[in-house]
């Protein structure tokens, strides 16, 4: 008898403009000690499936399955109470996607880790800080009875992502749900992570949904893979089939998106266009608008299942192999600038201190966030900044841009000293694009408001800024029916391009970039990376990446810089820091990110 078994799951949401179908006939398996991925754009429905698992949809949503049980028990049939009491965050735990709001800001890391335990009674006082502290060691949080006292907001993002994990684990649940967990963790923590779910999934029988946008992670953690689309699964069976041999036109699309750690560079295969929001029951192909193999009959009805229980597809496409990779455009190898070209960013052995204390009355501390590092970044090239959370990446960006001083150090920008420009001036030089789409725009202005802030402040009259608003965002091709619309209706990836479109208004020589793309879809990243690579060949622009995903430094780079603790420990070509790295830090991180191996998949698909 399976764990988990979900049979024809409906989700329906009153929008304003009618009823959205958020879930469309849902049904899967899920055994003792199995991991299933669930994959998919935003707006597939993947956190729906989730939240309707754990009655956290929202009020007025409307939800019906012919059969939800738990381990045989009739989950349709438990009041919320009943729920609430015995299987919400109990047998089912779940990590949220966004650590940032999913912590109680008002109380300490300790109250929340054994919060549940103690309520529920299944620990006495002592027992569960004792395995609160244990945990949060496990998923890596230095200095862990220390944390136990602390607020959410002394913790990094990362660091609250971890005590989200370690949350969910306290009361060791039958079945984990985690929509997205390693999403805001550097490449180290997230294979620390994804290591720790493995372990109790064998240790205690757990079974695992792990939702992500991150291929390389599922095919790496799961043993079935569900891919959905528009409220619908398309395709799903076997991790190794579904991956090395996709059946159904979206998932092949979502594999010829994901950006390499090594091997030729080539133009990512984004999927034009977006999720569509399905506001009646579907009767032909959801994918079919957005599908390059698209036939008349995909229009006209909805196509048959093909397969069995190990790799099944949704689609009229008769066999694996019609949508495996294929050759993609050939990008030009990431060679190191010419040494003759112009220096547009010199960092003269930059300190940063800052002072902390222990607690109200504790001692004071000196924290070195950038240790005397120097750099040069040169006209046209691509220089990627990489290194765990705390290694002074952002910190050294935010001097680079002069938003902060050094304690110690010079930055120079095109051979002038940043310290005594003029802010106009400097904003004419160096723009900054900023990681989170959501954060960063501010959700009172419209569209063309925000495109042309930096143009308002220099006082060009109104015209001329709705012009060249217009031209920035045929630039970075959003359309311009979206010209009035507010961030609120955008996509995570459409934000995104306002926010480059906005630091392009100016016409700058250098954009630095703070991961641009880590809170975004595969399919959405790879049209982001492919419109930077676009603009750094159109304009000649010198760039500078903060990441920690490797695939995006070989993606885009031409040389490297890798911090630890402050320090610049290793710098050279991409080609040679990617293949040949000497400091044992760096062949560290290459070897904790997470790789999409298309042949070792092949090798383990059945035949």
């Amino acid at each position: 008898m399976p764990l988990i078994d979900v049979e024809n799951l409906t989700v329906r949401l009153p929008v304003p403009a009618g009823m959205l179908h958020a879930v469309q006939g849902l049904s899967f398996r899920l055994d003792a000690g199995e991991a299933l991925g669930i994959v998919g754009e935003s707006g597939s429905g993947k956190s729906m499936t989730a939240l309707a698992l754990m009655r956290l949809l929202p009020r007025n949503a409307q939800r019906s399955a012919d059969r939800m049980h738990l381990g045989g028990q009739d989950l349709l049939a438990m009041s919320d109470r009943a729920f609430a009491d015995t299987v919400q965050g109990t047998r089912i735990g779940m990590i949220f996607q966004e650590p940032m709001t999913s912590l109680n800001p008002v109380y300490t890391i300790g109250r929340q880790m054994t919060e549940a335990s103690l309520r529920l009674g299944r620990l006495t006082s002592r027992a569960a800080h004792a395995r609160a502290v244990s945990l949060l060691d496990r998923v890596g949080i230095p200095d862990p009875g220390t944390r136990m006292g602390q607020y959410p907001h002394q913790m990094s993002g990362g660091q609250r992502q971890r005590v989200m994990i370690a949350m969910a684990l306290m009361l060791e649940p039958e079945v984990l749900i985690a929509d997205e967990p390693t999403t805001a963790l550097d490449v180290t923590v997230q294979a620390q992570i994804m290591a720790l779910l493995a372990d109790l999934r064998q240790e205690t029988g757990m079974a695992m949904i792990l939702i992500s946008h991150d291929l390389a992670v599922v095919s790496q953690a799961t043993d079935r893979v569900a891919v959905m689309y528009s409220g619908e699964m398309v395709e799903a069976g076997r991790a190794a089939a579904v991956l090395a041999n996709a059946r159904h036109p979206y998932t092949g699309a979502l594999l010829r998106a994901i950006p390499t750690i090594d091997g030729p560079r080539h133009r990512l295969a984004a999927i034009p266009g977006t999720v569509a929001a399905q506001m009646t029951p579907p009767t032909a192909c959801v994918f079919a608008p957005r599908c390059a193999d698209a036939q008349p009959v995909c229009t006209q009805a909805q196509p048959p299942v093909r397969g069995d229980a190990d790799h099944w597809a949704r689609c009229i496409l008769t066999g694996p192999g019609e949508t495996a990779l294929g050759a993609a455009k050939a990008l030009p190898a990431a060679t190191e600038n010419a040494a003759t070209a112009d220096l547009m960013i010199e960092a003269r052995d930059i300190l940063k201190l800052y002072q902390m204390k222990d607690g109200l009355f504790g001692r004071k501390k000196e924290i070195r966030a950038v240790d005397h590092v120097s750099l040069d970044v040169r006209r046209g090239e691509t220089l990627a900044l990489v290194g765990e959370s705390g290694s002074g990446k952002s910190t050294l960006a935010r001097i680079l841009l002069g938003l902060i001083d050094p304690t110690a150090g010079e930055v120079l920008l095109q051979g002038q000293p940043i310290a005594g420009m003029a802010d106009n001036a400097r904003a004419k030089l160096v723009q900054p694009i900023f990681q989170d789409p959501y954060s960063s725009l501010n959700p009172r202005r419209t569209v063309a408001e925000i495109i042309a802030r930096p143009l308002d402040l220099r006082g060009v009259d109104a015209a001329e800024r709705m012009r060249r608003a217009r031209d920035m965002m045929d630039l970075v091709r959003l359309p311009t029916r979206l010209l009035h619309s507010y961030p609120l209706h955008l996509s995570g990836g459409q934000r995104q391009r306002v926010a480059i479109a906005r630091a392009m208004i100016n016409d700058p020589e250098v954009l630095i970039c703070d991961e641009p793309t880590s809170a975004l879809d595969v399919s959405v990243q790879a049209q982001i990376l492919n419109l930077l690579s676009d603009l750094q060949e159109e304009f000649g622009l010198t760039t500078l990446i903060i990441t920690h995903d490797m695939a995006v430094v070989h993606q885009l780079a031409n040389r490297v810089a890798v911090l630890l603790q402050g320090q610049l420990v290793e710098e050279g070509s991409a080609a040679d820091v990617l293949a040949r790295p000497k400091a044992d830090y760096t062949r560290m991180l290459l070897n904790a990110a997470p790789r999409f191996d298309h042949a070792a998949l092949q090798k383990a698909a059945p035949l």
